[in-house]
């Protein structure tokens, strides 16, 4: 849906629990399609700050980013939701506002116009009610495999490595 050029579609949630094959899926596709090189740009997870979120997409507006398990705290910050819920807006070309008088910003400008893609692979959802507005523009895809899917993936993993 994300990866689909003709697509309106720019922002994907994956929920899942932990250990079933979401970031095995999501890295195998991206790496199809794009190669592991762009991959390991475009991959970023942990713990990021509404800071360090916003020079992401500041510095490659009109890239595609798949955010691995962030940091929980990130999704319950003002400034992270208010950062999310801009660069989620249903808008192709998204405003994206961050004023900030810290010198961590660089040469960059308290705005930029966010053009990009976004996957989100979380375990869990935030139950805030400023993230229902969130998820609302772009309900999460579950991702529940069987039990015989996930030794599918498991073998696939294995025989790859």
């Amino acid at each position: 849906m994300v990866l689909n050029e003709k697509a309106e579609t720019h922002t994907l949630f994956i929920l899942g629990r932990s250990g079933v094959g979401k970031t095995y899926q999501i890295t195998k596709i991206l790496k199809e399609k794009f190669g592991i090189e762009k991959l390991s740009k475009m991959k970023m997870g942990g713990h990021k700050t509404p800071l360090d979120y916003y020079c992401a997409i500041y510095d490659n507006s009109d890239g595609i980013f798949y955010w691995n398990d962030l940091n929980k705290s990130f999704f319950l910050t003002s400034t992270g939701i208010s950062l999310l819920k801009q660069s989620t807006d249903t808008q192709k070309d998204r405003k994206v506002d961050y004023g900030s008088t810290t010198g961590k910003m660089g040469n960059r400008l308290p705005y930029c116009i966010f053009k990009g893609k976004q996957i989100f692979d979380m375990n869990t959802m935030p139950r805030s009610e400023e993230f229902q507005s969130i998820i609302s523009r772009s309900p999460p895809i579950k991702f529940n495999p069987t039990n015989k899917e996930i030794i599918i993936m498991g073998y696939e993993i294995v025989k790859d490595n």
